[in-house]
């Protein structure tokens, strides 16, 4: 899919934040709902004039965005906190200075 047909960054929309080509609908947006359990027709109820292949233009993007995406430092046991649990105000642990084990 061509996420740009649907998605555009504009520095005068949304401070620069990926959305639905000419609305103020952050693509941001849409994934929160989609991570939240929504459905494709739960979002186009909420958003009339927003069309299935605009969410997947959310998802497309947020593909690229992240394919070649490189995390540095990132912490093995990180890996135990779900997306959700991140929505839920659960915190990743502590960083540990000097990587001495605790305890």
């Amino acid at each position: 899919m061509e996420w740009n047909q649907y998605i555009s960054i504009d520095p005068q929309v949304l401070s620069g934040k990926p959305a639905i080509r000419g609305t103020r609908l952050a693509a941001e947006q849409i994934l929160a709902y989609l991570a939240a359990g929504k459905t494709y027709a739960e979002l186009i109820e909420a958003w009339p004039g927003l069309t299935e292949e605009e969410i997947r233009a959310c998802i497309a993007y947020t593909l690229d965005a992240v394919r070649f995406e490189r995390v540095a430092g990132f912490r093995r046991r990180m890996a135990k906190n779900t997306i959700s649990d991140l929505g839920r105000g659960v915190r990743p642990p502590a960083p540990n200075p000097g990587g001495a084990s605790p305890g």
